[in-house]
């Protein structure tokens, strides 16, 4: 999974993934970069 930056891609295209990684020091670091987006609130377009 590395620093979770396919994570986050792949979050803001609504999908979906599965994550493996064995260092912790990265699975630290790709739940810092991912969570923001994961606690975004979504807007919806009206029209």
């Amino acid at each position: 999974m590395g620093a979770g930056t396919t994570a986050l891609a792949v979050l803001q295209l609504n999908r979906q993934f599965i994550g493996i990684e064995l260092n912790s020091d990265y699975i630290d670091m790709a739940n810092e970069r991912i969570k923001p987006l994961l606690l975004q609130t979504k807007l919806a377009i009206a029209s």
